[in-house]
């Protein structure tokens, strides 16, 4: 497993909470699914821009590149890599979930009821829930 698995990993069992993000100084991690999908990103030294939250998802996955255009860029399956974006539909059936590849046919992401968990890609592919795979593009700075 990559260091990287490894960390992502180490947030499992982290609980929810709505708006929530990574505090290194709380004991107790509490994350949404964007949270977790900024950290993850961070920890990979990849900066995506945390919106002014407003639980306005995007609808689409058009919407998602358009919005994110600058920052991501639409994978096929066999081009998926450990770390890359995964783009869910959530409980509205819009692209509103999100969570990181681990490889192996795993996404690890954030749910209301769970909290940080590890699914199969392919679980969301029979339930028509998963989207795509994004690779985040690194940096400038």
């Amino acid at each position: 497993m990559s260091a990287f698995a490894e960390l992502a990993t180490s947030c499992v069992g982290w609980e929810y909470a709505h708006r929530g993000r990574h505090n290194p100084m709380t004991r107790v991690q509490a994350v949404d699914c964007w949270g977790l999908f900024v950290y993850l990103m961070e920890k990979q030294g990849i900066h995506v821009p945390d919106p002014e939250y407003t639980q306005e998802w995007v609808s689409s996955e058009l919407d998602f590149l358009e919005r994110y255009h600058e920052y991501a860029e639409p994978i096929s399956d066999q081009e998926a890599r450990v770390g890359d974006a995964v783009l869910m539909a959530g409980n509205r059936r819009c692209s509103n979930h999100i969570g990181v590849y681990l490889g192996k046919d795993r996404v690890i992401h954030c749910t209301m009821s769970v909290g940080v968990v590890i699914t199969k890609v392919s679980r969301g592919k029979e339930t028509n829930r998963f989207i795509g795979f994004f690779r985040m593009k690194p940096s400038a700075d």
